[in-house]
Order: C-alpha cells, then structure tokens, then sequence
C-alpha cells in the first residue's frame, strides 16, 4: 500500500466519525455531501468535508462540541499532509517536525506536573524525548518514540487528562509515523 492510500484510508475514518453524527442530517449541504461522497477521494472533497465541519461547529451542539474539535483537528492535519505530499517533500517535513514536536512539548508543557510525579510507561517517553536534545534526534529516533508513544497509549487504561489527550491524537500520530518513513 502506497503512502496516498495510508493517508487516504486515515482521511476516510475521520470521514465515518463525521457521518456518524447524525445530529446534522437536518442540515441539507451536510445531508448531500454524505449522499453523494460515500468517501473522501481529493483534496477538494477534504476541504469541503473540512467546510462543514467548520458549519456544523456553528450549531453549538455541546454534546458532540468536543468530536467535532477533533474532526476539525485531523481534517486540518490530512489536509496540510496531502498537501505537501502532493507539491513539495520540504514542506511535508517540515509539517511532520512541527506536529511531532506539538504531541511531545505541548504534552509535557501542559501536564509538566503530572509528567515529572508520575512514574507511567506513557509519563517516562515523554519526559525522555522532552530531556532530548530535538535537533540530534535521527528520523528513526522520533520514529521510535512515537510508536512507543502509540504502543503505551494504546496499553494504558488510565483515562488522566494527559492520556486521554494523547488517544485523541491517535490517528495524527499514526500518520506521523507513516509519513517518517517517506522522507
């Protein structure tokens, strides 16, 4: 499976968590798209899905407020990724640098506390990346910590603020880890 597929196939679930919202089937541009995009193909077909998205935050639904935060969040990063995929190696790794770099430091940054007491498998990788020196780590290095990260994410049954965070980011960093391997 090629890399545009791996994207594609990640595009696609935020696609199905966006159709399960039911909550919008009174809404007749969301209601046509579902109809006729049964799943997400282009770019133009992201940017639309990612258009109503934007529209259905507008509803002020609180119940499903925070799964469309999420939706918005992943439609944003897939786009940004296809994007550079498609035009320009440079630009895709500088997006894949900046979104590692997001999950390790603002993880650490916004649960310091929590990291430094806390003695978990999930705590300890992202202290240890966080005492790294960023610039000397090797593609394989990052590579490494965030399928540890995904790989104690996905162990934990801890539901703290940190760990929930991160589960929320499990698609992102699955792409991230993918796109490591293509540059």
């Amino acid at each position: 499976m090629n890399f545009e597929q791996i994207i594609y196939q990640n595009i696609n679930k935020t696609y199905f968590a966006f159709k399960t919202l039911n909550l919008f089937s009174f809404d007749n541009d969301v209601k046509n798209f579902w109809i006729v995009n049964n799943k997400i193909e282009n770019i133009a077909q992201l940017e639309e899905m990612r258009r109503l998205l934007l529209k259905c935050v507008e509803y002020n639904l609180i119940a499903v407020e925070d799964v469309l935060k999420q939706l918005i969040i992943e439609s944003d990063f897939y786009e940004k990724i296809v994007k550079a995929f498609v035009s320009n190696t440079n630009l895709l790794n500088n997006i894949i640098e900046e979104n590692i770099q997001k999950i390790f430091v603002v993880a650490y940054q916004e649960n310091k506390d929590f990291v430094i007491t806390n003695s978990s498998d999930l705590t300890k990788i992202i202290a240890n990346f966080n005492s790294e020196e960023y610039s000397k780590l090797t593609k394989k290095n990052k590579e490494e910590y965030l399928i540890d990260l995904i790989n104690s994410l996905r162990k934990t049954k801890n539901r703290d603020k940190l760990t929930l965070e991160l589960k929320s980011k499990e698609n992102i960093i699955i792409m991230l880890i993918e796109s490591i391997k293509l540059i």
